[in-house]
Formats: C-alpha cells, sequence, structure tokens
C-alpha cells in the first residue's frame, strides 16, 4: 500500500469539465436575460455558483482526503477540515445515492457527533454518511482502500 499519509484530491479533469458545463449554461442565462425572459436569471443564478465553487476545488488546499494512521481528514471548500479516526468508523461502503456512486460511512457507537443528521441520512439512504468526493477513484476501490486502513489501524 501508499506511504501515509495519502492525500486525495478531486479530479482535475472532472472538476474542469464541470466548470466548463456551468460557465456554457451561465451564458445561455445571459442569453436569455439579453432577450428579455426573466427565467434566465434563474438559470445564470444557479450556474453561476456553480462556476464558483468548482473554481474554489481547482484551488490548492480546498479540497482533499487524507488517510492516515490516526484516521481521515477531510477538507472541502476552504472549511476547517474534520478528522474522523480510526475508532469511530465501523465499516466504509460504496453505494448509489442518487445518481452518484459514492463512499459511504456507517460509525459505531464510540461515535457521538451529528446524530440527528446521521439518523436522517440512514432513514433515506441505509448509510449514516458519505465522503463528499470519490477523489479521482473509483468509489468501491476508494472504499477498500480506507477499509484496508481501517482495519490495519483500529
Amino acid at each position: 500500500m501508499e506511504k501515509l499519509p495519502l492525500i486525495l484530491r478531486p479530479s482535475k479533469l472532472k472538476t474542469l469539465v464541470l466548470l466548463i458545463i456551468c460557465l456554457v449554461f451561465s451564458f445561455g442565462g445571459i442569453f436569455l436575460i439579453r432577450e428579455g425572459d426573466n427565467m434566465g436569471w434563474l438559470v445564470f443564478s444557479f450556474f453561476f455558483i456553480g462556476v464558483i465553487v468548482f473554481i474554489i476545488t481547482l484551488l490548492p488546499n480546498s479540497s482533499y482526503l487524507k488517510i492516515s494512521a490516526e484516521g481521515i481528514e477531510i477538507k472541502t471548500f476552504f472549511k476547517k477540515s474534520q478528522m474522523i479516526s480510526w475508532g469511530v468508523i465501523d465499516e466504509f461502503g460504496a453505494a448509489y445515492i442518487g445518481v452518484n456512486k459514492m463512499v459511504t460511512i456507517n460509525f459505531n457507537e464510540n461515535y457521538n457527533q451529528q446524530k440527528v443528521g446521521r439518523n436522517v441520512a440512514s432513514s433515506l439512504t441505509g448509510f449514516e454518511g458519505a465522503l463528499p468526493d470519490t477523489y479521482g477513484m473509483d468509489a468501491s476501490k476508494l472504499a477498500n482502500l480506507l477499509n484496508y486502513y481501517k482495519n490495519k489501524f483500529s
């Protein structure tokens, strides 16, 4: 396996493609506005938010998953990173949530945080949480990698 800590970042290619799509639709919204269609404001606003999100995602250290002997650290959009120790994780899995295949997380009884959100997520999806990205990997492979390190260090 890889040397730790291992830092995974969102796929730049996927992020660039989504940025371009949002740019195209933002310009479509501008076109609609210029034609007098007020729906253009909704289109422009929605997709321009996407432009901002994907530009931020491309900036260094704005988003990552760090795997270490202590656990995983998740950082998104320059927010304070969240450290989750291996000792509170029951298992990682991979499942479709909507149309996206995501890495899912179930916690054990030692994890006391975000109980309401975890209960809601579990009732809707069968999982207590999910990673925000697959960091350029297949969700199943990333889940297997995380389970390997969880079993090794917990």
